[in-house]
């Protein structure tokens, strides 16, 4: 009963505020509509178009590969895209061996998860690129590649590579590195490299606005007074120690504390992080 009251509380929230598939909608519906059409799907990087609903600004991999929904109405789009992200959540604990029942409602109806299902946000998809690469961890081509894609479709999973340099998978991280690379630029290459170069630009106006706005490193260091340029920054700073020690616990043969850290600095390394 408790369960149905909690998630009956944040639907009705969303539905109020607007929110079901807010995230979507800006971030890759829209970007991908507007690759079907053959305009760029990033703004410009100034502060007025950065600064209006929900812009995109993930690299063009999940764009590309939401575009073919645009075809479709945008009910049938958004539900098939939920219904995506909550199978990718139970993907991930089946990989890793989670079997009882109550653990999957537990975490379906976890605010993170809630939240992720109802803002649409893509992050969801990056839980079982995660944990295949963990149960794969001893395949090479599978782990580098899987965590490749992770940081492709999200830039900020990179420290996964500190992982698996410290415990000395290093052929898993030279395939991790060639995938990104792979993974960002053939599909920026599909889309004609519109929006490559002020990309950069783009991601610095977005830090400076969003960066003070959610529950980062960055934010918290903003609210004791930090510049933001400084507070995104130190955001940076803390993320690289944390995969630092990463590095160093996998060197001492700590598989679990190292890839648990390293995940630790993707979420404290982000300039921007929501729930």
């Amino acid at each position: 009963l408790a369960a149905v009251v909690w998630v009956y509380i944040w639907v009705r929230s969303a539905i109020r505020d607007d929110a079901i598939g807010f995230d979507f909608e800006g971030t890759l519906w829209n970007a991908g509509a507007a690759i079907l059409d053959g305009r760029s799907p990033y703004p410009e990087p100034i502060r007025a178009e950065v600064d209006s609903g929900n812009p995109a600004l993930y690299p063009p991999l999940l764009m590309v590969l939401v575009a073919p929904l645009t075809a479709l109405p945008w009910w049938a789009g958004v539900t098939i895209w939920t219904a995506l992200l909550g199978a990718a959540l139970a993907l991930a604990l089946y990989v890793l061996d989670v079997r009882d029942t109550r653990c999957y409602l537990l975490a379906l109806i976890s605010a993170p998860v809630l939240n992720g299902l109802i803002w649409g946000n893509a992050t969801l998809l990056l839980v079982p690129l995660v944990a295949l690469a963990w149960r794969w961890r001893d395949r090479w081509l599978r782990a580098g590649v899987l965590v490749g894609l992770a940081i492709a479709a999200k830039l900020f999973l990179w420290p996964l590579v500190f992982w698996l340099l410290g415990t000395r998978r290093y052929r898993a991280a030279g395939a991790a590195a060639s995938t990104a690379v792979a993974a960002v630029f053939v599909p920026w290459a599909v889309i004609g490299f519109d929006g490559l170069r002020s990309y950069p630009d783009l991601l610095r106006v977005a830090e400076e606005i969003y960066a003070v706005h959610g529950y980062s490193v960055a934010t918290m260091l903003s609210a004791l007074g930090v510049e933001t340029d400084l507070a995104t920054r130190g955001a940076l700073a803390v993320g690289v120690a944390i995969a630092a020690l990463a590095f160093i616990v996998g060197r001492r043969g700590r598989d679990e504390i190292s890839v648990s850290l390293a995940v630790l600095a993707a979420i404290l390394g982000s300039p921007i992080v929501w729930e």
